[in-house]
């Protein structure tokens, strides 16, 4: 069971158990996700189509293997022909994997940025010095100040 309890579901990189989920359904360590509602799965409408498509794809992906393999020991297709097309799909699903990775990656940047901004919150708060430069909060902050306003999406 993966859950991610009294998070909310509106930002997906806040999910890391949704995120892991995510990524053994694309390992193949999982086949089905069941949650009682589609909010349940994500809150966010682009992020439900971005992890669906991905999850669609990969399963289509894995499909037309299976297919290209019982056409070849059928002896419907040539050696050449089948070790053309699987590569071609191989590409497809590494893609794919690609594309997971940079997920996971931008969701752990996103919460490191987001501990170090808690992090300078509670030293700004208590009065204490800082005694470490810290790029990340440094970068959000110039964001607020500076140039004015912020978003969580800046994360």
């Amino acid at each position: 069971m993966y859950a991610d309890e009294s998070i909310s579901g509106t930002q997906d990189y806040k999910r890391s158990n949704f995120m892991r989920m995510i990524a053994d359904a694309m390992s193949g360590k999982i086949d089905l996700i069941l949650t009682k509602s589609i909010s349940r799965f994500a809150r966010n409408t682009l992020d439900t189509l971005k992890h669906v498509r991905m999850l669609n794809e990969k399963e289509k992906l894995k499909s037309k293997i299976n297919k290209l393999i019982d056409l070849s020991i059928e002896n419907a297709i040539d050696r050449e022909t089948f070790l053309e097309r699987k590569e071609k799909i191989q590409n497809k699903i590494n893609q794919l994997n690609l594309e997971q990775e940079k997920l996971i990656l931008e969701e752990e940047n996103k919460q490191s940025k987001e501990l170090s901004l808690n992090k300078l919150k509670k030293y700004l708060e208590n009065g204490k010095i800082i005694t470490e430069f810290d790029k990340d909060a440094f970068e959000i902050l110039v964001k607020q100040v500076i140039i004015g306003g912020y978003d969580e999406k800046d994360l």
